[in-house]
């Protein structure tokens, strides 16, 4: 028993300075690194947890980065609160710097029960988007909403202009126009692990899964891979 003990916390040592090493060298070129101290703290975990970093490194295909990254929702109250401040930041500086809008507007699809990005880019005319919004009258009576914001920002676009933009991911309300135009047949999808793009008619809608409380729209690429799921109902107790 002892000797199992001694190899366990061996295989855990090595795993810990393992992700403490990774995360020098792949910090620069990550999007959201976490901290030092926050890697401090995941490296230290892995003495004791390192098969769970072992099983999530085998789901992420080998890839470890999602191990040093920042997660979305961070689980002391300080932390969270500095996300937050940062989150809202991010918002006002995206709204106050926008970028241009030309012909076409692309968007990254989301998995948001994982709290990340999926591969897939949904690219849509910027004109299509404005007649697919400018049918929807809830948005119409709310001016100040961010899918109204959003709408205006399309409508001044640039025609002269044939380059793709991509959408600040900070625009929440994106996931959910990009679901309204997949239902609506707008836009195409461009999967790379396909490395095709397909017409949003294309695109697969298994039945929506989720837990007891959220349920969750979900669309895969005609070879079922995940491009975008995003949160559909959420029932609160």
């Amino acid at each position: 028993m002892l000797e199992v003990a001694k190899w366990y916390f061996i295989i855990g040592l090595c795993s810990s300075v393992f992700v403490f090493v990774v995360f020098l060298l792949v910090r620069h070129r990550i999007e959201n690194p976490a901290s030092f101290d926050e890697c401090i703290t995941r490296a230290g975990l892995t003495v004791l947890f390192w098969p769970f970093s072992l099983a999530s490194m085998v789901l992420n295909r080998g890839f470890i980065e999602h191990l040093v990254t920042e997660v979305p929702f961070p689980s002391s109250d300080k932390n969270w609160q500095e996300a937050m401040d940062r989150h809202q930041k991010e918002i006002k500086d995206s709204w106050e710097n926008l970028p241009l809008c030309g012909q076409y507007v692309c968007a990254r699809g989301l998995d948001e029960a994982n709290y990340e990005y999926t591969a897939a880019t949904f690219i849509s005319k910027s004109s299509e988007l404005v007649d697919l919004l400018g049918k929807d009258p809830l948005r119409l009576n709310s001016r100040d909403s961010e899918e109204a914001k959003i709408t205006n920002w399309l409508r001044h676009r640039d025609e002269q202009s044939n380059f793709y933009t991509m959408v600040p991911k900070v625009w929440q309300r994106m996931p959910y126009i990009i679901i309204k135009a997949i239902e609506q047949g707008v836009g195409k999808c461009y999967c790379p692990e396909c490395s095709t793009s397909y017409a949003a008619n294309e695109l697969l809608n298994p039945k929506d899964t989720g837990t007891s409380l959220t349920i969750y729209k979900i669309f895969h690429c005609p070879n079922n891979h995940l491009v975008h799921k995003t949160e559909s109902i959420r029932f609160i107790l």
